[in-house]
């Protein structure tokens, strides 16, 4: 047992994930093989430094932890990381990724 374990701390992502699964705000629905595309699409690095947020009307969001990151995928991998989701997904219609900073 760590510390946070016996002080009864959480991580912030553990905390979320609760709250959110308690709102009913993160059921599965039809976005869930959108995202779990984008998760074997980005691969573990990748995935473990961005979330999907939401998909509407082909637009995929995804939140990323950091500034560098952000630009990197903006600048330089949008167009090879789109491509790679749409093969995956087999015409669930992702048009557009949207990278936002993680707030």
């Amino acid at each position: 047992m760590n510390n946070d374990e016996r002080s009864g701390s959480i991580s912030i992502d553990a905390a979320l994930a609760a709250l959110l699964k308690g709102t009913g705000l993160l059921r599965k629905d039809a976005t869930e093989p959108v995202f779990d595309a984008w998760n074997e699409t980005a691969g573990p690095d990748l995935a473990n430094h961005c979330l999907p947020l939401r998909f509407t009307r082909g637009e995929l969001m995804i939140e990323v932890r950091s500034a560098a990151l952000l630009h990197e995928l903006e600048n330089f991998r949008t167009p090879e990381l789109l491509r790679a989701l749409q093969a995956s997904t087999d015409g669930s219609k992702v048009t557009r990724l949207i990278f936002k900073a993680q707030s």
